[in-house]
């Protein structure tokens, strides 16, 4: 058969098939329209702007649930997510506390395991507690112990 002027060919014919729909997913309180299939977490936090050192968390039914850096979800359409830094543990004075990693206030570390101010808050650092300045920083990995004591020092 010899196709007319006003009849499609088979490629174009083959063209006319519905394209799937784009599903409307939200991050960050922000739209985007994405093809509905499984998403990398990776290409969600890169569509988004969101810095490889923040985490990736879905609503679903109210709730918030961390994705794996190296996961995916299934895209269906109305899907939310939000991100925020990631945060990692740390002891002070033995009890478990958890902030974000990478540079923090030794000021912001006395803050959050409420040490007195008269008390010097101290580093386990190569085997041994190293006293921390006040107006000092500390690099937060995750897992890093410290402890508080009195002052020592003077003589009787």
């Amino acid at each position: 058969m010899i196709p007319t002027a006003n009849a499609p060919t088979a490629h174009e014919r083959a063209d006319e098939k519905p394209h799937k729909q784009k599903a409307k997913i939200t991050i960050n309180a922000k739209l985007y329209e994405v093809h509905p299939s499984p998403a990398s977490v990776e290409h969600l936090k890169h569509l988004a702007g969101i810095g490889a050192g923040d985490m990736l968390e879905q609503e679903v039914h109210g709730h918030l649930h961390r994705l794996a850096d190296d996961g995916a979800v299934e895209i269906h359409g109305g899907e939310a997510f939000v991100s925020k830094p990631k945060v990692v543990g740390i002891k002070i004075n033995t009890k478990e506390y958890h902030t974000h990693p990478g540079k923090n206030s030794v000021e912001h570390i006395r803050h959050l395991g409420q040490v007195p101010a008269d008390e010097v808050l101290s580093e386990f650092k190569n085997g041994a507690f190293v006293d921390l300045p006040n107006n000092g920083h500390v690099q937060i990995h995750g897992a890093e112990i410290f402890a508080s004591h009195r002052p020592t020092g003077g003589s009787s």
